[in-house]
């Protein structure tokens, strides 16, 4: 029985015993085959894996051959991508068996290690042979004109089959996926455009559209990750023009059947994964823009418009319960707006507080759940809080929260429950300290709900573009107030050096002041008089708005029109 014999064989070896063995098998394998080194660059430590691996599999095939034949196809299939030539073979198996002949006395050891390594390596050159099919050989080459005439001669109907799938046995492998794997990416460029033209025989059409996204409904996200330069040609590839003209226009079919639903009929996450790219370009693509456009109109509008009416209406009852309602010291007092700002106020703390409390602890429980976790440091942070809206949505619930805390009504209910004078749900109980932190509050709030009112830009190309630059942007303005608050340390800590008979221009903290104000063009010109007296200090100051308003303005205005003509070149 050989599977016992080879068994017992491989258990008796120790590790001082298997290194040799490794050792021995490439030693002797590149002495047989010198050129096999061209092929195996790996480290030493990933050619033992290897050799491990091998004698695993001359047991493994004893005790589990359906799955032991399968991983043989599939490794097979990745040599034919290697392009590993099939003569390497029994010079590996000759110096396996020279090697475990040294250490195995009888002879059954090594015949039952010889029959099985034999059997592996005809069922991997039948896998090699039958996956080496001339699409393949032309990937291998890396370039584009053998791969071209290597698909040129298949038939129409099989042109996707061949760039598509490569089958042997149960195991298949995509010579597109391998173009790209492999980093032939000129050539995975013309199998896409081969792919994606449509060609004609007879009355019969082909278009490896569908063929391509039945086989690969994940490409578009492949692309994103390994081959961004390929998004381009596929979505090119998916527009028709026709060559005729009828009154100044011309037809157009665009395929955008694969980018809105997927093979289920749901959703296709194609645009969940273009956004997560991140490429302005791409997103202002035709074929993208009419996909966005159509989910958009069909059925995204109404949902957003529905979420965002409600917000809508919640800031409107804010400011009424905040501004209109927020009651004056010197006004008088009515029952009835009481009771108003009392209800309106009622509203915003518990359906407006509680629904903004429950989605934002609802998504963070989902993001630790699903392991949707991004680190900062050592720190993980949900997902859910790296982008500003949410930041914003969280900002305004501690508000909300803050309101609550420091709610005037509720510090007053004390008196107007145990008095007659007081009116009830009254603001005016003395507490102005109260009130003081309630009110930054309650501007904190009214900024931060309109801020997140700026989802409404969506409805309007051109403001979601207007809204997108400002963003874009903001970078670029704060280098330079980082810049301005570098010259502004520098002079004001100069200028706080220099004698002086002007005692109240003379301290640090004065001067940091000064410079701020002549940067905004603030700064009181009666103070200019008195400053230009002390000649050192005057021209140090004109050096200082010299720089602001002619350096350091022209600069940022530069630095905003490049982002602006990079963003929509």
């Amino acid at each position: 029985n050989y599977a016992k014999v080879l068994k017992k064989l491989l258990s008796s070896l120790d590790e001082e015993t298997i290194q040799r063995t490794r050792q021995a098998v490439f030693s002797r394998f590149f002495e047989l085959t010198p050129t096999a080194e061209s092929f195996m660059k790996q480290s030493s430590t990933r050619m033992y894996y290897i050799a491990d691996k091998i004698m695993e599999m001359t047991m493994d095939i004893y005790e589990s051959t359906r799955h032991v034949v399968d991983d043989i196809s599939g490794l097979g299939l990745r040599h034919v991508g290697y392009g590993v030539p099939t003569e390497y073979f029994p010079p590996m198996v000759q110096a396996y068996c020279e090697a475990i002949e040294k250490l195995c006395p009888d002879k059954f050891g090594p015949e039952a290690f010889q029959w099985s390594l034999s059997l592996i390596t005809k069922i991997l050159t039948r896998v090699i042979l039958e996956g080496s099919t001339v699409v393949m050989k032309a990937i291998n080459t890396n370039q584009e004109s053998a791969v071209r005439q290597a698909v040129a001669v298949a038939p129409r109907g099989r042109r996707a089959l061949e760039v598509l799938n490569v089958c042997v046995g149960t195991q298949t492998i995509s010579p597109l996926y391998w173009a790209i794997d492999s980093g032939a990416l000129n050539c995975a460029r013309a199998i896409i455009e081969d792919l994606l033209t449509i060609r004609a025989d007879r009355d019969v059409y082909y278009y490896g559209c569908d063929a391509l996204f039945t086989r690969h409904p994940e490409i578009v996200h492949r692309m994103c990750t390994s081959a961004p330069s390929l998004l381009l040609p596929l979505f090119d590839g998916l527009v028709w023009r026709s060559r005729l003209a009828k009154d100044g226009t011309r037809r157009v079919n665009l395929y955008i059947k694969h980018l809105v639903q997927d093979a289920k009929g749901s959703f296709s996450p194609t645009l969940q994964w273009l956004v997560q790219y991140k490429d302005p370009k791409i997103m202002s693509h035709i074929v993208v823009a009419l996909t966005t456009d159509l989910i958009w109109s069909r059925f995204a509008a109404f949902q957003f418009l529905f979420g965002r009416c409600y917000f809508l209406m919640t800031l409107c009852l804010f400011f009424v319960s905040q501004s209109l309602m927020k009651g004056k010291d010197d006004a008088v007092e009515t029952l009835e707006v009481n009771v108003a700002r009392f209800a309106l106020r009622l509203w915003l703390y518990i359906p407006s507080l509680s629904g903004l409390f429950y989605s934002l602890v609802k998504d963070i429980v989902t993001d630790f759940a699903w392991g949707r976790m991004n680190r900062t440091g050592c720190v993980p942070i949900p997902k859910t809080l790296t982008s500003a809206k949410q930041v914003g949505r969280v900002m305004l619930t501690f508000v909300l929260i803050g309101m609550f805390v420091f709610e005037p009504i509720l510090w007053c209910s004390s008196t107007w429950m145990n008095s007659n004078t007081v009116m009830i749900f009254s603001t005016q109980c003395g507490a102005d300290e109260v009130s003081q932190i309630y009110s930054a509050f309650s501007a904190t709030g009214m900024v931060l709900f309109w801020l997140l009112l700026t989802d409404f830009t969506v409805f309007s190309m051109r403001l979601s573009a207007f809204s997108l630059v400002c963003a874009w942007v903001v970078g670029e303005v704060l280098l330079f107030f980082l810049a301005l608050l570098f010259l502004v340390l520098t002079f004001a800590t100069a200028l706080s050096a220099i004698r002086s008979d002007l005692k109240e221009y003379n301290d640090v903290v004065t001067w940091i002041g000064v410079l701020f104000q002549v940067s905004l063009g603030i700064f009181p010109e009666s103070e200019f008089a008195v400053i230009k007296d002390e000649l050192p200090k005057f021209v140090s100051l004109s050096a200082f708005l010299a720089l602001v308003s002619i350096f350091l303005l022209s600069l940022l205005v530069a630095q905003l029109t490049e982002s602006y003509r990079t963003m929509f070149a």
